[in-house]
């Protein structure tokens, strides 16, 4: 839509100049800047242009092991998928870690990583890296993934700062532009002879030793490709820049960068709707509409009769097969805590007033409320009623002792089932 698209800027300094291993980050000097919330790990927005940094806050929240306020003990965090435009702060303060998982950001540079001394693992896929740089100090490092950024071949040279790690053995530059150049794997293992796996590939002997062996010829090759295709390439796009202003642009660095601005732009319109609806809805407004006042049992109508009532949606079951007793379960859930339910028995119906929801049923027959049982089952907080029907509980109620009248027979009543419903789980 015309109101999201992003206009052209033309470079400046650096704005985030300012910004050093130190543990702040002096918003005040960066014109686009955006900080990751440390409760919500939301994105908050704090201008046009957006930048979303690392914070101590998130470090916190990502870091394993947790609880390390110094992060001197932390070993790996990962940040990915945050929308990350800049490495920033941990070097100065996750001087232990070991592994670092970035991918699915929009990082377009490596950098202030050389104090990770004991850095194992990198995983840097899916970002807006265009150059190889910034790794050759992490001393430890063995894994490097750079799949699915945008290095091109005439990046490749940079592979030599790594050539003095020992221990480096997997690199992924897959889905990189460079892998275009059909030469590409000979000339990134003579760079790097000490790789084992090359974009999850093994490298053999053979490989190495032919790598060697046509070194300079690969040199020239590359200058040869970088000249006559890459640098093809870059007049087209810019041409294409001058000329489709409006129009989408191949595919690049700052296109994904606009790509992932938008697309969270109308995330965030997207979630301002549901939320706009969620609070319009009718369902919702009816149980915004419940009453907040303690409600007492029994509930009835104008007219003085019990209406039917499942204010809950509880499931529930009547069982009328035996000619005796009536037996009504109500699968409430066995986390909501038994005082949380009162219940009502009345000679042709029954009420649950259940966390404030009121569960009202008519029954196919008299009961006797004086003989009624309730319990509740520990394993599956499934309630039981047990009514006996008129004329054959008389007996057992005459056998109970302790019921007082209270508010006269029908607080009696209410007093007995819910005793029971409380005191006498199954």
């Amino acid at each position: 839509t015309p109101h999201l698209r992003l206009r052209r800027t033309v470079a400046v300094a650096d704005p985030l100049a300012a910004l050093t291993d130190a543990g702040t980050t002096p918003t005040s000097n960066l014109p686009s800047a955006r900080i990751i919330d440390s409760h919500q790990n939301t994105l908050s927005r704090c201008c046009s242009q957006l930048m979303v940094l690392i914070t101590e806050a998130l470090l916190r929240q990502r870091a394993l092991p947790a609880g390390d306020e110094g992060f001197s003990e932390v070993r790996e965090i990962a940040l990915h998928g945050l929308g990350i435009e800049r490495i920033n702060l941990l070097g100065h303060r996750c001087r232990e870690l070991r592994v670092l998982m970035l991918q699915n950001n929009v990082i377009p540079r490596i950098e202030n990583l050389h104090r990770l001394k004991v850095l194992e693992y990198v995983n840097l896929a899916i970002n807006n890296i265009t150059m190889i740089e910034g790794l050759h100090r992490c001393e430890s490092l063995q894994r490097v993934d750079l799949t699915l950024n945008f290095i091109p071949a005439s990046a490749l040279p940079g592979l030599s700062n790594l050539r003095h790690l020992p221990d480096l053995r997997h690199l992924s530059l897959l889905g990189n532009p460079c892998t275009r150049w059909p030469d590409w794997r000979p000339y990134v293992i003579s760079k790097l002879p000490q790789l084992t796996h090359l974009d999850g590939v093994e490298v053999t002997e053979d490989e190495r030793d032919g790598a060697a062996c046509t070194a300079k010829d690969l040199e020239a090759a590359l200058d040869l490709w970088v000249l006559q295709v890459e640098g093809q390439a870059g007049t087209v796009q810019e041409d294409a820049e001058d000329t489709q202003e409006h129009d989408r642009l191949p595919w690049s660095p700052e296109q994904r960068l606009r790509d992932f601005r938008e697309r969270e732009h109308l995330q965030e319109e997207l979630r301002e709707r549901r939320a706009t609806s969620s609070a319009a809805s009718p369902f919702r407004q009816r149980r915004c509409a419940l009453p907040q006042e303690p409600r007492t049992l029994p509930i009835l109508s104008r007219d003085g009769s019990v209406l039917q009532k499942n204010e809950g949606g509880w499931r529930f079951s009547m069982d009328d097969s035996d000619p005796h007793v009536l037996a009504l379960e109500v699968h409430i859930g066995k986390h909501l805590a038994t005082t949380e339910i009162e219940t009502e028995v009345l000679p042709r119906a029954v009420q649950l007033l259940i966390s404030g929801r009121l569960l009202s049923l008519h029954l196919p027959d008299e009961v006797c409320p004086d003989a009624c049982r309730a319990a509740r089952s520990r394993a599956t907080g499934i309630l039981v009623l047990t009514l006996p029907r008129e004329g054959n509980g008389r007996v057992a109620a005459s056998k109970q002792a302790g019921i007082s009248s209270g508010r006269g027979k029908s607080a009696g009543n209410n007093a007995a089932v819910v005793g029971a419903a409380q005191a006498t789980p199954a």
